[in-house]
């Protein structure tokens, strides 16, 4: 069960990265969609330490440093 979870979970990652290709955000400009992946990378990535597509990965890191995102990062204790 997990390792059908954890492959229709990768499956779901590759559709992300595959929509980020040559784009910053999901949309072209930043909106909750991008919120709301970040919140699935960072549960994958930064608490599981599961790796992501390349797309996915550059989202992320540039979702982690938008000043709002440090900031609520810091406030509860997750920098």
């Amino acid at each position: 069960m997990k390792a059908k979870g954890e492959e229709i979970f990768k499956k779901g990652l590759g559709v992300f990265d595959a929509a980020l290709e040559g784009k910053d955000y999901l949309l072209g400009e930043f909106s909750f969609a991008d919120s709301a992946l970040f919140y699935v990378s960072f549960w994958w990535n930064g608490r599981l330490g599961n790796e992501l597509p390349p797309n996915v990965a550059a989202h992320y890191a540039r979702m982690k440093a938008r000043p709002a995102v440090q900031r609520t990062l810091a406030a509860e204790g997750l920098s």
